[in-house]
């Protein structure tokens, strides 16, 4: 071939001699001849028929300058489609190849257009209210501890009337339930009652009517409402004239000021609303002046606020703790040790998710790099393969440039293509990843826009420089003249080498995806496997909210329930029933500060938990000492409480606790008998730590207890129970409706969503990663036995055995594979630290995990390189001699 050109090229230059042409002349039909082969190469000639073309050409040497100059006047745009073209084809003539590596890219670029969807709806997108960047979150800070949590009625009061760093400072209470019955079906509402200025401060206008005013604030003034444009729709039939009528919540009549839009949501974290979905109704947030002072121990509201101009989140931080430190000492008995925390809003809201989701993101960016090396690996061999075409051009008088940009025109239509057919199944991946997905804010909103598709473009975009860079360094370091002599062993060599660099980059990228993976599956593990201080299993949770003007005292309260349980435990198929007010992991809960008797000083706050006589039994909750209630526990008994074992170990470490008595900071201020101690329980979550809990019989409330969940404990399955759940209810009082029917299997199984969601994702890309990377390292050592066969044949003529050929490909292997490992820590360190807050009772750096991953990755490893392994052993001498 060699000879050929150089043959081609000594009869232009005799031609350009004879004809007595200048220097200039002979240097413009040289790059002619290279443009006209180039040009027959793409109409798909092979490169031995383009020579044949070219030299018919060099014939004329008027033809050679006009077509010259006819090519050098084609417009750029007409170059690249050519260029284009000529790549379609070539990618056509090995479907193998190009099937292998659209898929490839495909299968990377859907995993990272699925998460970038969610993280783009969840994190990127800005809140859906005007200017919401100024939205904040405040909540009240332990000194001692740094714990953040609700908001004091007294303290909230307080920073409204003395800051000066916020244009709005609301609060919300999630707390409401309202009963409607229209056309005698009781339905129950979820409410919010909220300061005036709350829709303000998001910047809603509604659709119809008006916000609250600032004097309907004041109790007896409060009995408005604004109702969501569902329950507008839905009950009242979209009725304009619904503004200035009364309807009956809870059978008291409240009058209808307002509509909200159709487009509203209220976005918070699930704390925030009571695991709530959205609000039915809103009411003014009323307090009574003659109670306000007695409340800073009961911590029921969420506040927000919206900056001044100028001010900044810290500065509003500093300008609430200089308010709180006045409250401290004003109020040193209930505000000692007591802060303040501001939080932007979105920040707040999607902090629980934010770390699991950029995991995600990461995750699936590693799986798109190894997708990218692979790719690499498959351009290279096949830039083996058309060496001797490439040699030919640049032999030709072809610049390095028009190679360079024919490989990556090629490589652009594999990122096209693989983008193309990535956005499908990324849209695809993503309707069945909001199948699954626990729930989330904003969770609705996910879907593709013209961000993700703007990402996804983007990403091909890159990813095709990034697989064409090993090619491309390829051409670079190629010779023509050797790559035109037989072999070429030394361009093969060199391919080889950065075929095995870029081996280690997958083999490193998929330890450090199993290792998270690893790590992420083993917190699930022990969470799955924690005690949360009750057995779920045969338990029926069922809720009943009360109407606020048919039941005004705990007594009143409390009696129904007791009339309600009576029929339940008469079902011959339940064991023991009971109610509380805030259901464990049930998304809802309260705390009060409250005082031992004989001790001077208060104490922070302990879990507040409503409950009737055979709540502790139906949950199996273990009795540690002392008695459970009774249902001599009544209104006019004398006060008793439970308490956890947690509030018995940390405040009567070394004396016995049945017998003492305590009081909660509450309006009454009442002492109560501690009766018993109960086993600790998770009420929070199943990582959470369990808190100090003070269990308070319902008919000695301080206040009417209206929100309770019921709790049957049945022979059988639960289900079974729920018609007569509701019965027993209908028949105590029909207008009572019984809501949010669930198991406590159930229950506790929704805790795990987010963790199972991470760990069946972060393991399937895992796989993925082992995979490509397996395909990976089959693929260079299929390379190396082809490369080297001419030494593996040499060994075996002088008598090496089958087995010391094939252990010569896997030590080569072993040697990529541990220099991947070894460089795989580096990014494992990166990545733990992204995941220490995910994990549960697992160490970052547990040392098995690290173990068992890198056993994996060697396995794989040992599989991929295999079949190379025994194609060396069974090396032909005298047939691959015969050959060279």
């Amino acid at each position: 071939m060699l000879t050929t050109v150089r043959r081609l090229l000594s009869r232009v230059r005799a031609l350009v001699f004879r004809r007595r042409l200048d220097q200039e002349f002979e240097d413009e039909i040289a790059s002619h001849v290279a443009m006209a082969v180039d040009d027959y190469l793409r109409r798909g000639l092979d490169p031995e028929q383009a020579r044949r073309a070219a030299m018919l050409r060099l014939g004329n040497r008027a033809s050679l300058v006009e077509q010259q100059r006819e090519i050098q006047r084609i417009p750029l745009v007409e170059t690249a489609w050519r260029d284009v073209h000529l790549a379609v084809r070539m990618l056509m003539r090995a479907p193998a190849f190009t099937a292998t590596a659209i898929l490839t890219l495909a299968l990377g670029i859907a995993a990272n257009t699925a998460i970038f969807s969610i993280c783009n709806a969840l994190l990127i997108e800005p809140l859906p209210y005007p200017d919401a960047d100024r939205l904040v979150v405040i909540q009240e800070r332990d000194l001692k501890d740094g714990d953040t949590g609700a908001v004091t009625p007294a303290d909230f009061v307080d920073w409204r009337q003395r800051t000066r760093a916020f244009t709005h400072l609301s609060a919300l209470s999630p707390y409401p339930h309202f009963n409607l019955t229209i056309g005698g079906v009781p339905e129950r509402l979820s409410g919010a009652a909220v300061s005036a200025n709350f829709f303000e401060l998001l910047g809603t206008h509604l659709t119809l009517g008006r916000s609250f005013r600032a004097d309907e604030e004041n109790p007896g003034r409060d009995r408005v409402v604004v109702l969501s444009h569902d329950l507008w729709v839905r009950r009242f039939n979209a009725d304009r004239t619904i503004i200035g009528r009364a309807i009956p919540l809870s059978e008291k009549p409240y009058v209808v000021i307002g509509v909200l839009p159709a487009h509203f949501r209220f976005i918070a974290q699930r704390s925030d609303i009571n695991s709530r979905r959205g609000f039915d109704v809103w009411v003014p947030l009323a307090f009574d002046p003659t109670l306000l002072p007695k409340l800073r121990e009961t911590h029921p509201l969420r506040v927000f606020g919206r900056l001044a101009p100028s001010m900044t989140v810290r500065q509003s931080e500093a300008d609430l703790s200089t308010i709180a430190e006045q409250l401290a000492r004003e109020h040193p008995t209930s505000n000692e040790n007591r802060g303040v925390r501001v939080v932007a809003l979105s920040a707040h809201i999607f902090r629980d998710v934010r770390t699991g989701l950029l995991a995600l993101q990461v995750a699936v960016t590693i799986v798109l790099l190894i997708a990218c090396a692979n790719v690499s690996n498959l351009l290279l061999t096949r830039a083996l393969g058309r060496r001797h075409e490439f040699a030919i051009r640049i032999a030709l008088g072809a610049s390095a440039r028009r190679v360079y940009q024919q490989v990556l025109t090629e490589a652009s239509v594999l990122a096209v293509a693989g983008g193309g057919a990535g956005l499908v199944a990324g849209w695809a991946m993503l309707s069945l990843l909001k199948g699954v997905m626990p729930e989330m804010p904003r969770v609705e909103q996910i879907g593709i826009d013209l961000r993700v598709v703007t990402f996804t473009v983007g990403l091909s975009i890159v990813t095709a420089l990034v697989f064409a860079a090993a090619p491309l360094v390829h051409q670079l370091r190629a010779d023509a003249n050797d790559a035109l002599q037989q072999g070429g062993r030394r361009t093969v060599a060199g391919s080889s080498r950065l075929r095995q660099l870029l081996t280690v980059a997958e083999i490193a990228l998929a330890f450090v995806l199993v290792v998270g993976a690893g790590l992420i599956v083993q917190s699930l593990w022990r969470l799955i496997h924690v005690e949360p201080g009750f057995h779920s299993e045969g338990v029926l949770a069922a809720k009943v909210s009360l109407s606020a003007s048919r039941y005004r005292t705990s007594a009143e309260a409390a009696d129904f329930h007791r009339r309600v349980l009576e029929r339940v435990r008469a079902l011959p198929e339940v064991r023991s029933a009971g109610a509380t007010a805030f259901l464990p992991l049930g998304g809802t809960t309260n705390t009060w500060g409250f005082q031992i008797e004989h001790e001077p000083s208060p104490k922070t706050s302990a879990g507040y938990r409503p409950v009737t006589p055979g709540f502790v039994e139906s949950m199996s909750i273990p009795l540690m000492t002392g008695r459970t209630f009774t249902d001599g526990d009544s209104a006019n008994a004398p006060r008793v409480v439970l308490i956890s074992e947690t509030l018995r170990r940390t405040y009567f470490a070394n004396q016995a606790a049945v017998g003492r008595r305590l009081r909660l900071l509450d309006p009454t201020m009442e002492w109560r008998t501690i009766v018993g101690v109960v086993g600790d329980v998770r009420h929070d979550g199943l990582a959470s730590r369990a808190g100090p809990d003070i269990y308070v019989p319902l008919a000695q409330t301080p206040f009417a207890v209206l929100d309770m969940s019921l709790v049957v404990r049945t022979a059988s399955m639960p289900e079974s129970v729920i018609g007569a759940v509701r019965e027993a209810v209908r028949a105590v009082d029909r207008d009572q409706p019984v809501y949010e029917i669930e198991t406590m299997e159930r229950i506790v199984e929704s805790t795990l969503g987010q963790p199972r969601f991470h760990s069946t994702l972060l393991s399937g890309f895992a796989i993925a990663a082992l995979v490509l990377a397996c395909v990976g390292i089959y693929g260079v050592m299929a390379q190396t036995v082809t490369a080297r066969a001419r030494e593996l044949a040499v060994r075996a003529a002088m008598g090496a055995t089958q087995d010391a050929l094939q252990a010569l490909v896997l030590r080569q292997t072993a040697i990529v594979t541990g220099i991947g490992l070894l460089a795989g820590l580096l990014g494992v360190a990166l990545l733990t630290r992204l995941l220490r807050t995910m994990l549960y009772e697992v160490s970052a750096t547990d040392p098995g995990t690290l173990v068992a991953a890198a056993l994996a990755v060697v396995a794989v490893a040992v599989i991929a390189a295999y079949v190379p392994a025994r194609r060396a052993g069974r090396v032909d001498p005298i047939a691959v001699l015969r050959q060279e």
